[in-house]
């Protein structure tokens, strides 16, 4: 797994969240896996509609969320426009 700089966290934590899309992108699970923390908790909004919302916890639970995106979706774009973060989160607009 690449190390980020600590100097400035919030440039350390999108720098992080690029690598997870262009993982995405590439369909990369053992990528994108690397670079959740083992204790990540993963959220869609829940909707009658689509079996992956909810919220997941750990490794095992996005594994689960993907299978269910997976069996459900089908993704046609996969864009990051604008990257929203601090010290401690991101948000992605796209």
């Amino acid at each position: 797994m690449r190390t980020y700089e600590p100097h400035n966290p919030a440039e350390n934590n999108i720098a992080i969240v690029r690598h997870l899309y262009a993982a995405f992108t590439r369909r990369d699970v053992e990528a994108i896996v690397t670079l959740l923390s083992p204790d990540v908790e993963w959220a869609e909004p829940s909707n009658p509609f689509n079996p992956a919302g909810g919220t997941r916890y750990g490794h095992a639970g996005f594994l689960e969320w993907l299978r269910f995106g997976d069996d459900s979706e089908e993704i046609l774009v996969l864009e990051p426009g604008k990257f929203l973060a601090d010290q401690d989160s991101v948000a992605v607009v796209g």
